[in-house]
Formats: C-alpha cells, sequence, structure tokens
C-alpha cells in the first residue's frame, strides 16, 4: 500500500507531507483492539469491527460532503450524493476487514500462543499507527479530490451546450510528480474517449484540476498517451459518472466474488466455480453488512440518548454507559432504600454470604456487561394510612430490563424445582398489577449466582410443577408470570422461557 500511495522510502519529493489531522482517536483504537484480541472479529470473520468501521465511514462521508461543498449543479441531486456516499461506505467495510485480519495476525507469538494483552497491543503498534496516519490520511485527501472532480463533472456536462470542452489544469502541489505533466494545458471535447483514460484524480495524491471551457481544442499527445501506465488501482473510474470514489480494482476489494469474506456458504461456492466481473458497490451481501452496523449505529445512538436521560436526572446514580454495545446501567437513589432484605444473608452453596442487594448488583452488573439496558427502580411509596395504623408501601418490582419491567429472585439453594420462588413472585405480580392496571407486569428474572444450581431441565419442570402440581394449583391463585428470565453467574447470555 505504501507503493500505491507514494508513501514508500525513497518517496519523490513531489508528494505532500501529509498533515496527519485525520485519524482514528484513542478511545475508538482501544476498542477495536479489546473486540479483535476477544475473537469477535478477526481474520477469516465474516463481520467487521463497528467501532473501526463507524469511524472510517464517518471519515470518508465527511471528505465527501467537503469535495462537494459549494459544487453543486442541476445534476449534482442528493441521489448523486448519496451514491458516492455509498461507495465509500463499501470502500470502509472492506478496508475494516482487511485491517482486522492484519492486527488479528499479531495475537498469537511463533508457538501459536495467544499473546497477552499488552504485548498484543506492543507489538500492532506500528502497524495501526502507520495504517492510521499515513493511509487513512492520503484515502481522506483523495476522497476530497475525488469527491470534488465529481461534482465538477456534473456541472461539465451541464454546461457542455455552452463551454464544450475541458482543459486540464496543472497541478497546485509544490513538488508536482512527472507522469501528469505531459497532460497539462490539453483542451478537448467533455466526451472525448481521452478523459476516460486520463483525467486528473487518477493517480493518489494527484492535486491535478480541469476546467470547461470554450477553448479549441488541443492535439492528444500520443507518446505520453500510450506509453503511461494508465490509472492508479482503486482510481481507475471516473466519480462524476460511476458515482464511486474508489474502484473495486482497490487491494482492499477482493479478486473476485468467491474469496470475498461477505460471501458466505453455497453463494461462495459457486462464485468460485463460475467467476464472473464483481460487482461490490451494488452487492446484496456488502449491503447487508454496511447496513447492519448502521443499525447498531443507529441502535446505540438511540441508547445513548437514554442514557443522557438518566445522567441527568438527579434521581439516578451510578449511570453508566457503554459507546460498543449500547448498554445502559442505571440505580435509583431510593432503591433498596427502608427494605429490610438488603441485610437479610443468603448462603450459597459453597458457604459465601451475601445480601439480597449484593446479589441483585451482581446480576444487574452481568446484563449491563451483555449488552442491556437494565435500569434499578425507586421503591413503593408509602399508602395513605391513619394515625396509629401500620405503615405500608405500593409494590415495587426491582428493574426495567430493555424496557421491561420485572422482578429479581436470587436462587442460592437447591430448591426443588424452584416452584416456591415463582409462587412468591407470582404474588408480588398480582400486588402490582392490581395497583398498576395500566402498567402491567408478567415477567420474573431468577438469578443464579452459583452456575452449579442452574439447569434448564430443572428450571421447565419447576415452570410445570408450579403450574400444575403446586400450591398455585392447589390454591386455585391465577398466574400472572408469562415469561421467566434465567441468569447464570459468568454465562454472558439470558435463557428466556415462556410460561403456558
Amino acid at each position: 500500500m505504501d507503493a500505491l500511495y507514494g508513501l514508500e522510502r525513497g518517496l519523490p519529493a513531489r508528494l505532500d507531507a501529509p498533515n496527519h489531522s485525520i485519524s482514528f482517536d484513542a478511545d475508538t483504537i482501544a476498542k477495536a483492539l479489546v473486540n479483535i484480541y476477544q475473537k469477535k472479529y478477526g481474520n477469516g470473520s465474516p463481520d467487521i469491527e463497528p467501532t473501526l468501521f463507524e469511524k472510517t465511514k464517518e471519515i470518508l462521508s465527511g471528505a465527501v460532503n467537503k469535495g462537494v461543498a459549494g459544487q453543486r449543479s442541476g445534476k449534482t441531486s442528493d441521489a448523486f450524493i448519496h451514491a458516492l456516499t455509498h461507495s465509500t461506505d463499501v470502500f470502509s467495510a472492506f478496508r475494516v476487514h482487511n485491517m482486522q485480519s492484519k492486527i488479528a495476525s499479531y495475537l498469537v507469538d511463533s508457538k501459536g500462543k495467544l499473546k497477552p494483552f499488552g504485548q498484543f497491543v506492543k507489538d500492532v503498534k506500528p502497524y495501526i499507527t502507520h495504517q492510521n496516519r499515513q493511509w487513512l490520511q492520503t484515502e481522506y485527501d483523495t476522497a476530497v479530490r475525488r469527491a470534488h472532480l465529481a461534482a465538477d463533472w456534473q456541472r461539465f456536462e451541464d454546461e457542455k451546450d455552452v463551454l464544450p470542452n475541458l482543459e486540464w489544469k496543472p497541478s497546485t502541489s509544490p513538488n508536482p510528480g512527472e507522469d501528469h505533466k505531459p497532460y497539462w494545458g490539453t483542451v478537448l471535447p467533455v466526451d472525448h474517449e481521452f478523459w476516460n483514460q486520463h483525467r486528473p484524480g487518477d493517480r493518489w495524491n494527484c492535486k491535478c484540476s480541469l476546467r470547461n471551457t470554450d477553448k479549441q481544442r488541443t492535439a492528444i499527445p500520443v507518446e505520453h498517451f500510450y506509453k503511461n501506465t494508465g490509472p492508479q488501482k482503486g482510481l481507475d473510474t471516473n466519480p462524476g459518472t460511476t458515482g464511486e470514489i474508489f474502484s473495486t480494482s482497490h487491494p482492499y476489494f477482493p479478486e473476485n466474488c468467491g474469496v470475498c469474506p461477505f460471501n458466505k456458504g453455497v453463494g461462495k461456492l459457486f462464485a468460485a466455480l463460475v467467476g464472473g466481473e464483481k460487482h461490490c458497490g451494488d452487492c446484496v451481501k456488502v449491503d447487508e453488512i454496511c447496513n447492519k452496523n448502521e443499525k447498531k449505529a443507529a441502535f446505540v445512538q438511540q441508547r445513548r440518548q437514554e442514557y443522557e436521560q438518566y445522567k441527568n436526572d438527579p434521581d439516578y446514580v451510578d449511570v453508566d454507559f457503554d459507546t460498543n454495545t449500547g448498554a445502559v446501567k442505571a440505580w435509583h437513589k431510593d432503591h433498596k432504600n427502608g427494605d429490610p432484605r438488603p441485610y437479610l444473608t443468603h448462603l450459597t452453596a459453597n458457604g459465601s454470604g451475601f445480601k439480597s442487594l449484593e446479589l441483585e448488583k451482581f446480576c444487574v452488573e452481568q446484563l449491563f456487561k451483555m449488552g442491556n439496558s437494565v435500569i434499578g427502580l425507586p421503591e413503593g411509596l408509602p399508602k395513605p394510612c391513619r394515625p396509629g395504623e401500620t405503615l405500608t408501601f405500593y409494590t415495587a418490582l426491582d428493574i426495567l430490563l430493555n424496557g421491561v419491567r420485572m422482578e429479581i429472585r436470587s436462587i442460592t439453594k437447591n430448591k426443588g424445582y424452584y416452584y416456591w420462588p415463582l409462587l412468591q413472585k407470582n404474588e408480588q405480580l398480582k400486588k402490582w398489577n392490581d395497583e398498576n392496571p395500566n402498567d402491567p407486569a408478567d415477567s420474573v428474572m431468577l438469578y443464579f449466582h452459583d452456575p452449579a444450581m442452574f439447569s434448564r431441565l430443572k428450571v421447565k419442570d419447576g415452570i410445570t410443577h408450579y403450574l400444575n402440581k403446586g400450591e398455585l394449583y392447589k390454591r386455585r391463585i391465577h398466574n400472572y408470570i408469562k415469561h421467566v428470565y434465567c441468569v447464570v453467574s459468568g454465562v454472558m447470555r439470558i435463557y428466556k422461557f415462556d410460561v403456558k
């Protein structure tokens, strides 16, 4: 890539030194390295690391917007600009996949063993620094120039009845290269085939330009026309006619659909057998990858708004947000305030003692790490009472999990089929629903701090026992529990059981 971008040692003086104003911030790099180290994304993965992808998209779409600013003509429609930014989105997807695969190659040592995270970061730093600065800066600068040229070309098409020719203007670089000098001053019609093979912007870091004119056409510098190697890889199309900032000849793109990292299953095998021209820009599978990450970005942004709501609410404390997963956590300051249960000790099978609130917080912390929105709710308000009467409170439930209100019960003893906890929580749901008919609840969460106590079969049998054979059946009590969620300490998933 250094050779393509003109960044190798022995670089001709014509290239301007990059100013490094465009790069990934340290937080983006750190999150990407953690994700890749945890093997969520890497070499062979059909997915792309979302933090790098969104940042790359943001940078290159910003380049497009900068390039077309003030250059719009009647033909430079919103649809055309969308085509340009879509092309940089596609480029970003393949760029990030290439980058994460290279980063993943630093994960193991010469013996094939996973390196400690600190060593991995140290080893991969030189590659990231170079890729992040020189390459990204070159791509950004070129995207700005080609977006500008694309908008210009749309204007040239609009005005060719009055200004039928194009003139190749000299480079504005203080140290221009020799490859385009022979074409400076060339004047040819807008529709001339010459512009399909040579034009400003078809070399990396090119700073030549075109202007439309009514000057007389000139001769083609034939001796250079045939000697020149033509456009460089990634720049061999006219963005003003194709709507592509970078072409698919760039090394980030696969040679064909059969080796595309986003083409999976039978489709990949078929493509490998029959070949055919690649069509990355309008490939459904590439669009799925881009849209998947766009949807995730929109989801994270929505969760960020939820986080800001709780962060700015003085009634909530310990508010936290994960910018990668969109997880949100917050506790109402009155959660369990005045409730005697936090002081009751639950002994686990190994003899460890935990307060009920401690176990609840363990559960909430794990839910947060899974990427959920989990909010600790306030206690119920006191009910009106006369002097001398015992103070009672309205019923409260423990948490909102992704918007679903529910009660948590920690399982710390091997209690048969767990139907007693379900029976007790059903009574609590009944009270809540009676007091809040417009906001009914139907879910209970069981938290297993000791993983050995959890068994899916046992939970299923417990639900059956609770419904058909236990106290619920004997007492003819109405069932309010429709869903039982189970969280097991150290297991990063939620088990959901429907109660029927």
